[in-house]
């Protein structure tokens, strides 16, 4: 019997494409490629979603291997917070659901400079039973530890959990570690779905 439910945050809870938001920075498709090339390659968010000791210096070796790109690197960084859209349905679906008999938990790679630069973005976490960002434990899905970590933390038998989350492979993860999964497509269609799966 599932009692509790797990969301992801990043474009479940909010919106925010952490790769393509560069296209919406430069005009400059070339520079919007270059940009998310080294990104990716540098693998800058998975970095700051583990809770590194210091962003700055991930920055500046991400800056110090694209020199080329230095300035328009910095530029996307400084300007990525911009991108991220608050929504307005998480903290009503998360009352809808303790409502319901259920316990509403997050667990999602996010970053502190994230939540630093926009805490409007997440003005649902007072609502929550509790959860985790990832920066906090130095852990990140799809690695099992983090699911295991949630369950050991708050008393939770894993077959009475449900995950939410855009990314295939999260959920797939979950699953591995006797959890229930429901991939996020959108909010009309997932919260429809959800309440089919837990009968309320």
């Amino acid at each position: 019997m599932l009692k509790n439910v797990v969301f992801d945050v990043c474009n479940v809870l909010l919106e925010f494409d952490c790769h393509n938001f560069v296209y919406e920075v430069f005009e400059d498709k070339n520079i919007a490629d270059n940009v998310k090339k080294a990104l990716i390659d540098y693998d800058l968010w998975n970095q700051f979603d583990m809770g590194p000791e210091s962003e700055e210096k991930i920055v500046e070796g991400l800056l110090a291997a694209y020199p080329r790109y230095a300035k328009e690197i910095k530029y996307a960084f400084d300007e990525a917070p911009k991108y991220l859209t608050r929504c307005d349905y998480p903290t009503a679906w998360i009352k809808e659901l303790q409502a319901a008999g259920f316990k509403v938990y997050i667990l999602s790679n996010y970053c502190r400079y994230m939540i630093n630069a926009r805490p409007d973005a997440i003005d649902f976490v007072p609502a929550l039973d509790g959860g985790f960002f990832s920066c906090n434990i130095h852990m990140i899905k799809p690695h099992a530890d983090i699911f295991e970590k949630l369950c050991e933390e708050y008393h939770l038998e894993p077959a009475e959990c449900i995950f939410v989350d855009d990314r295939p492979d999260n959920i797939e993860a979950a699953k591995g570690c006797g959890w229930q999964g429901l991939v996020f497509t959108n909010y009309d269609e997932t919260h429809a779905n959800l309440k089919q799966v837990l009968g309320y």
